[in-house]
């Protein structure tokens, strides 16, 4: 942990609270969940910066035999659930201005300024409500400022496989699977006990082809 976060994490533990002697739960809840937030951005940054900057030597041959031998250090800026990191690292190029971040693809990172556990979660709290909804929540709750073009794109991003999944999907009703698949209909009473057709009374019977009829 870098000094900055060490600092920070003792005047979560000390400082904060001692400051503030006649405190309310829930203004102590507030101050806690604060700072407790920008402690883990802290050290989530930190954890980036152990990585290095994805220098792996002078050059670098891509798999078709271009040569990159023009390098360059630039940064890059991430929102996360933790809020925002800010991440260095080497560009590769070539003659044909053909960019490539090695760091980039080590950290998986999304092509656009939203990290992929951020992009579902906001897709996830798009399902619940309207896009001024989703964005008023994480502005909130995670200070993190998405404006609601910004999360279409990502409901429309997330949304993109779900036919090809439908599509793919085998059921009883395909015919190529209608040959092997058993359908077994049970009928329970308000009991939730099991109710066999044979077994009923013939009041029961009579009442039942009723109120199927």
């Amino acid at each position: 942990m870098s000094d900055t976060a060490e600092a920070l994490y003792r005047q979560l533990s000390f400082g904060c609270f001692q400051s503030h002697q006649s405190l309310a739960l829930d203004e102590a809840e507030s101050i806690g969940i604060k700072n407790g937030c920008e402690l883990s951005r802290k050290f989530l940054q930190d954890v980036i910066n152990g990585l290095g900057d994805g220098n792996i030597g002078p050059f670098l041959q891509t798999t078709d035999g271009h040569l990159l031998n023009r390098k360059q250090i630039s940064t890059r800026i991430v929102k996360t659930p933790l809020g925002e990191i800010n991440i260095k690292r080497f560009r590769c190029c070539s003659s044909e201005n053909n960019n490539y971040y090695q760091l980039d693809a080590f950290l998986n990172l999304a092509s656009s300024s939203f990290s992929h556990e951020l992009r579902r979660r906001i897709a996830i709290e798009a399902t619940k409500g309207s896009f001024s909804e989703v964005s008023s929540y994480f502005f909130e709750t995670e200070n993190i400022r998405v404006h609601q073009r910004q999360i279409e794109e990502i409901v429309v991003s997330a949304s993109c496989d779900f036919d090809d999944c439908y599509n793919q999907r085998v059921t009883p009703e395909s015919p190529q699977m209608s040959k092997h698949f058993l359908i077994l209909t049970l009928s329970f009473t308000s009991e939730e006990m099991v109710m066999r057709k044979k077994n009923l009374p013939e009041k029961a019977k009579k009442k039942m082809k009723k109120s199927i009829a």
